[in-house]
């Protein structure tokens, strides 16, 4: 997550692994702030996943706290696969700018590395 202010942040990430949907931070937020008005307060979803060769689906996005806020602003989204396999015992996270001329997502290390080059983006 980035950009975050009161009423919004930009989230990066996995909508999908190996072409099943999951629980995201967005969808968790969403649930979460649901009747607060324009106040969001994030909610981040962690998971443990095998130690295989995985394909991921990342998204990008702007989340708004409201859907009046996302009816009438640049709601920004991107989506790309990535296909790779973690290591035991790490800690990865998805990353990404939603900047017009370039926007990116990839997946990063424990330690800040990017572990794959951006990944294609299936929309924008």
């Amino acid at each position: 997550m980035k950009n975050q202010e009161k009423s919004k942040a930009h989230f990066f990430v996995v909508k999908k692994i190996n072409d099943k949907a999951i629980f995201e931070s967005g969808q968790s937020t969403r649930s979460y702030n649901s009747g607060r008005g324009r106040e969001m307060i994030p909610q981040i979803e962690f998971r443990s996943v095998p130690t295989e060769e995985m394909k991921f689906t990342l998204a990008g996005y702007v989340h708004f706290a409201t859907d009046g806020q996302a009816l009438f602003s640049n709601d920004k989204y991107i989506e790309g696969e990535v296909i790779f396999t973690p290591k035991a015992n790490y800690y990865y996270q998805v990353n990404g700018n939603l900047e017009e001329e370039n926007p990116q997502l990839w997946i990063e290390d424990q330690d800040g590395n990017r572990i794959q080059e951006v990944v294609r983006l299936i929309s924008n």
